[in-house]
């Protein structure tokens, strides 16, 4: 599957090393109001901006648009369905909170107007405006 976008935000890819934590890369395309997801079968979806990442970047991004972009013209590309709070693993480690309570749906955190993509980023190609999904 691949993603084709105007406006990408690129937060918390795990695996990948960033320069920074978030990166954004504008591009020019022909329909500078339109992005459009392209599968397999042909389906075909339109998005105004692409969150890549549903950590606690992400989250914040994608919530951060939620009053500028109209629901179902964002997607969040995040494919696990937990959300680990990182900051608070110091406290499981000294002793304070269990594991468990560090750990909740992702679903709880994302922007409920925004098209969660529950895969994994491949590929991105930015002189295609594209996002290649595993």
């Amino acid at each position: 599957m691949c993603i084709q976008y105007t406006l990408i935000y690129v937060v918390d890819i795990r695996g990948f090393t960033l320069k920074t934590r978030l990166s954004l890369i504008v591009t020019s395309p022909t329909d500078k109001n339109k992005m459009r997801l392209s599968i397999v079968n042909a389906a075909t979806s339109h998005y105004r901006l692409v969150v890549l990442g549903g950590g606690t970047a992400g989250t914040a991004v994608s919530n951060n648009f939620r009053k500028l972009i109209p629901k179902g013209q964002m997607a969040v590309i995040e494919p696990f369905k937990d959300h680990y709070y990182q900051p608070g693993f110091t406290l499981v480690g000294g002793g304070f909170k269990t594991l468990d309570t560090m750990v909740r749906p992702t679903a709880s955190y994302l922007n409920p107007d925004a098209v969660w993509i529950q895969q994994a980023a491949e590929e991105l190609q930015p002189k295609n405006n594209a996002i290649v999904l595993a």
